[in-house]
């Protein structure tokens, strides 16, 4: 069963204004939320959108980049051997 770890509001301001003692406030709407939760297969975290009911948006932490095959780096630096200059037409 899935368990609730964090819950966030997600929220844009729509306007500014100016109070009775003239400092600057601000109205916020909350949008959304974003939601962590610890299932059986880890840690999830994705956010719902009030204005897009039934979207859900998964988060995930960043990956680095996996190394390209052998095959793919040669081709690569052929391409970039080439010299346009060399090309007749």
């Amino acid at each position: 069963m899935a368990k609730l770890i964090a819950k966030h509001n997600l929220c844009v301001v729509v306007r500014e204004y100016e109070d009775a003692q003239g400092q600057t406030k601000k109205v916020w709407r909350t949008i959304g939320e974003l939601v962590t939760m610890e299932t059986e297969h880890g840690q999830s975290t994705f956010c719902d959108l009030y204005h897009m009911p039934g979207a859900r948006i998964s988060v995930f932490k960043p990956r680095k980049k996996e190394q390209k095959p052998q095959e793919n780096q040669e081709l690569e630096k052929k391409e970039e051997e080439i010299n346009v200059e060399d090309i007749p037409f």
